[in-house]
């Protein structure tokens, strides 16, 4: 992730909390985590959806 998009994250993150400095790796961290979770969750499901696609439309041509 760039540097300039982890600063403003965790700028917004001390803004609408009450975090630490200390506590800044270990929260973009967590965030870094939680982002790799929901994207993997993602690509898993629109491959599933493709897959399918491509099963009900060979059904079709056939």
């Amino acid at each position: 992730m760039p540097k300039d998009m982890l600063d403003y994250i965790w700028e917004e993150v001390k803004d609408n909390t009450n975090t630490p400095e200390a506590y800044g790796l270990h929260c973009l961290k967590n965030i870094s985590i939680l982002w790799k979770n929901c994207k993997s969750r993602e690509k898993t499901r629109v491959i599933m959806v493709r897959q399918m696609q491509n099963a009900l439309n060979s059904l079709y041509v056939e």
